[in-house]
């Protein structure tokens, strides 16, 4: 089922750490609606989906796997 805006706002505000799994934009105007956010992880070696500086700015910590290529090596192929 779809959450409406004014639900999704106040899940929003009560985040701490967001994490993404896939290259979601995470621009000025989505951080803004998240007034508690800490952290933002992503499991991506880019980011260019997130707006970093506004993001550090704000005191927000990126986490992500930007130059930690090294374990794409490992994976076995299939």
């Amino acid at each position: 089922s779809e959450i409406n805006r004014s639900k999704l706002s106040c899940i929003l505000s009560e985040v701490n750490v967001l994490v993404i799994r896939i290259a979601t934009g995470v621009d000025k105007h989505f951080i803004d609606q998240i007034s508690n956010l800490k952290i933002i992880a992503t499991s991506t070696t880019g980011l260019n989906h997130i707006d970093v500086d506004y993001a550090k700015s704000k005191g927000i910590k990126i986490i992500s796997l930007r130059g930690r290529k090294s374990f794409l090596r490992k994976v076995p192929r299939i």
